[in-house]
């Protein structure tokens, strides 16, 4: 795979990034000036291909912004396949009271750990990168509370507000019945009592969760969590999913509540066909795994980190043999290929780690009921795969895991997975001047 700097879009008016700090106030100004002057464009533009024509708020991160600081390796795994980081990394989340990352371990068991943050180094050789310690070693934090699923093929999110670890829990195929997916514990990693259902929304919720900075609480109705999914095929919705939710909910469900969550990012599904509303770029073989709220001098963006796929999809496998999903009973089914085109699936000519930037102004529209969720589109993508470490070739759909973000120090790490053999190294970027 090329190794460069591709942005696929761009909107022409994006300004290069602020690096001056703007106050709290004068930003939310500038917010609320934005969000005003983008509801008027709505009011006079009309839908063209599934799509409305917003601006995007000078506030918005620009691509330029990117600064990569390098990447360290995780620490050495345990004697048990529950104390393994390797085949893991489906959640990171960050902890400002330990300056610490919490990680999710091997996908069987996804068993949580907490992680030393070394100083990041840039290079290309993995034996020369810092390496991580752990600080709590890897606990089972979901207890008995999932055991009707399967975890096939687990979905995973984490977040720290306060003294609280949040997370949520899913799985490949989630059957018509209501499933509980969203709790908390303590940062000591607890075995955690009880978890919640996040409203109707069937495979869109359960993934990633990542905080809303106190100061943007009131743009998305005080709450002060995000979360959601995406699932391969556009069986969630055919982009990323992204609700906001209360952790005050979360924490004061009993155990298999439902609580409210409402749509920023709500595209739609593919059971009724592909030709519905979709995020700009779509490929069923997309692969989102995190999301970070950013915020600082040089701006504010949603961020999601994804394997994106480019060229011609398909259903079937890697090696171009497409396999029918007709339903038809008269369909003849091709024979399995041999190793390594064995993995049936949604594939694309190739992938690339990528970041989706989305404009913040245009998700608080949504949140009041000035712009559709299932038409909001991210404003660049950026290819990061100039950045990363392992090789990849075309059997390879899973580049990267989940991410978190350090808002004091202005630091996403993100997850490459099977990059330290079976290990994931975490990368680490930030945004504007350094």
């Amino acid at each position: 795979m090329k190794k460069y700097l591709l942005i696929l879009m761009v909107i022409a008016f994006l300004l290069s990034g602020c690096t001056e700090a703007i106050d709290q106030n004068t930003q939310q100004q500038s917010y609320d000036k934005a969000t005003q002057e983008a509801t008027q464009q709505k009011e006079t533009t009309t839908k063209q291909d599934n799509a409305v024509q917003v601006p995007i708020s000078e506030n918005s991160l620009s691509v330029d912004s990117i600064q990569y600081l390098g990447a360290f390796r995780l620490p050495d795994d345990g004697n048990t396949e529950q104390t393994m980081f390797s085949y893991g990394g489906e959640a990171l989340c960050y902890n400002m009271q330990n300056n610490s990352l919490f990680i999710a371990g091997h996908n069987w068991y996804t068993y949580i750990a907490e992680i030393t943050i070394p100083e990041p180094n840039l290079t290309t050789d993995i034996n020369q990168l810092n390496q991580a310690e752990v600080i709590t070693p890897f606990t089972d934090i979901k207890g008995d509370l999932f055991d009707d699923w399967s975890m096939e093929i687990p979905r995973v999110g984490l977040e720290v507000l306060d003294d609280q670890l949040f997370f949520c829990f899913g799985q490949h195929y989630e059957d018509d019945t209501p499933r509980t997916t969203h709790g908390a514990t303590n940062t000591t990693l607890d075995t955690a009592s009880t978890v919640c259902q996040v409203s109707d929304y069937p495979y869109a919720t359960n993934d990633y969760l990542f905080k809303i900075p106190s100061k943007f609480k009131a743009s998305f109705g005080g709450n002060d969590l995000l979360t959601g999914r995406f699932r391969d095929g556009g069986w969630s919705g055919m982009g990323p999913g992204l609700f906001a939710v209360s952790s005050e909910d979360i924490m004061s469900s009993s155990n298999g509540d439902m609580i409210n969550a409402v749509p920023l990012i709500n595209y739609d599904t593919s059971y009724e066909g592909d030709a519905g509303n979709k995020m700009d770029n779509y490929s069923h073989a997309d692969s989102i795994t995190g999301g970070a709220f950013v915020s600082c001098k040089a701006g504010d963006s949603i961020v999601f980190t994804a394997t994106h796929g480019f060229g011609d999809t398909w259903y079937g496998f890697s090696n171009g043999v497409v396999y029918p999903i007709d339903g038809d009973d008269n369909t003849v089914y091709p024979d399995v290929p041999a190793y390594p085109h064995d993995d049936r699936g949604w594939w694309n000519d190739d992938f690339a780690a990528a970041l989706i930037m989305y404009d913040l102004v245009q998700l608080a529209m949504v949140q009041d009921g000035t712009l559709d969720a299932n038409i909001v589109q991210p404003y660049a993508i950026v290819n990061l795969s100039e950045f990363m470490l392992t090789y990849r070739d075309e059997t390879d759909m899973h580049h990267l895991g989940g991410c978190a973000y350090d808002i004091e120090n202005n630091r996403l790490y993100v997850l490459e997975l099977f990059a330290d053999e079976d290990k994931p190294v975490v990368h680490v970027f930030s945004f504007g001047l350094i």
